[in-house]
């Protein structure tokens, strides 16, 4: 029987406990090229071992971010800094039982960029992440996406184009009470330092 714990360490790791004490993760650098890597160990941090060497390769994703989520039907997914179409990032899937990566979108077909954090599963069964968008300085102040995984289906739901409701966001977006995101940005409100926000599910 598999069960699920996700944390980050260190910025640069996202591990997720998958099943009987068995821990996967992913690393941003390092792997076969550089680009980072897939691993997994035991609770007791023994037999650990690398499943999958990220590879800038025909585009491939390669940098992942944050950690693993593991969805309801089974299977482990995230986000890479980079790869895809223009180089922008994109939304994997990880099967533990094959072990398969799949890259399932290319996060620049929704005019996305700047992917940070983890995604998050929402009640509704859709993951949900945030962009920061262009570099500091440019119009772009940030996104909300979400990925359906029935459909293989990637929307932006939300453009930041105020430094009233905030700009860059970065951290893993949660779910509260009554079907809302929540989540914060590095700038904007009203001293520029940053604003808690809140989204509702669409």
């Amino acid at each position: 029987m598999k069960r699920v714990i996700c944390l980050s360490i260190l910025m640069l790791t996202g591990i997720l406990a998958y099943s009987q004490d068995q821990f996967w993760g992913v690393t941003y650098l390092g792997g076969q090229y550089g680009k980072g890597v897939i691993f997994k160990t035991d609770a007791n941090g023994g037999s650990l071992a690398v499943v999958h060497s990220f590879n800038d390769a025909a585009n491939g994703p390669h940098y992942p971010a944050g950690a693993l989520v593991k969805a309801l039907n089974g299977k482990l997914y995230g986000i890479t800094v980079f790869g895809g179409a223009n180089d922008k990032g994109t939304i994997i899937e990880f099967d533990p039982a094959t072990p398969t990566l799949v890259k399932k979108k290319d996060l620049s077909s929704i005019g996305v960029t700047g992917v940070y954090g983890t995604l998050c599963q929402a009640s509704n069964g859709k993951l949900y992440g945030v962009a920061e968008g262009e570099p500091f300085g440019s119009s772009q102040m940030g996104s909300l996406f979400e990925y359906d995984l029935a459909s293989n289906t990637l929307t932006k739901i939300y453009d930041f184009t105020s430094e009233t409701t905030g700009n860059k966001p970065e951290a893993t977006l949660i779910e509260g009470a009554a079907g809302k995101l929540y989540g914060t940005t590095l700038f904007g409100g009203t001293a520029g330092s940053g604003t808690l926000f809140q989204k509702a599910l669409p």
